[in-house]
């Protein structure tokens, strides 16, 4: 669903973009949904954010960090998700999984993340939003709401995500 909002967006923007460039009032050259871009994202969202989110911050972090709330176990936790999961595993996997569908390599996709990274500042836009979430979910959301409130953010970043992702590469319909 995240990936409709996005595509919507992108559709808006360019309809402004258009209009602002010429005299007449234009829409969008393409308007259509991209129905493999939110299939890939709709699997990601399924396969990370509901599978392994829940394994990670319910239980794994749990394991190897302990329970405790306070700081210096809260600061491990932010950090090494911030550093390891989501710089290695979490977003490289949305950009994996969308290779899959759209049938290009994980080489390919693997560039387009560092790209996107580097041009797109796309780490810092994900650490500007979970690193004060995650700090709030490690302090005061119980275990059993964890994944339920991190869906709910979620959201918004694969509103993110997949704009930036998508960005100036327009994929094939």
């Amino acid at each position: 669903m995240a990936d409709l909002v996005a595509q919507t967006l992108q559709h808006q923007r360019a309809a402004v973009a258009t209009t602002t460039t010429t005299t007449t009032t234009a829409t969008p050259t393409n308007n259509n949904v991209d129905w493999r871009r939110t299939v890939a994202f709709m699997t990601y969202g399924g396969l990370y954010q509901g599978v392994a989110q829940t394994l990670l911050f319910n239980n794994l972090y749990s394991h190897w960090f302990g329970d405790a709330t306070h700081w210096q176990v809260v600061a491990q936790k932010v950090l090494f998700n911030a550093i390891f999961n989501d710089a290695l595993l979490c977003i490289p996997m949305a950009y994996a999984i969308k290779a899959f569908v759209f049938r290009f390599s994980l080489q390919t996709a693997l560039q387009q993340y560092w790209s996107d990274v580097w041009q797109q500042h796309l780490l810092l836009k994900n650490y500007a939003l979970f690193i004060p979430v995650n700090i709030a979910l490690f302090t005061v959301v119980p275990p059993h709401f964890r994944t339920t409130v991190l869906a709910m953010v979620s959201f918004f970043w694969m509103i993110i995500l997949s704009s930036v992702s998508s960005r100036q590469r327009g994929e094939a319909k």
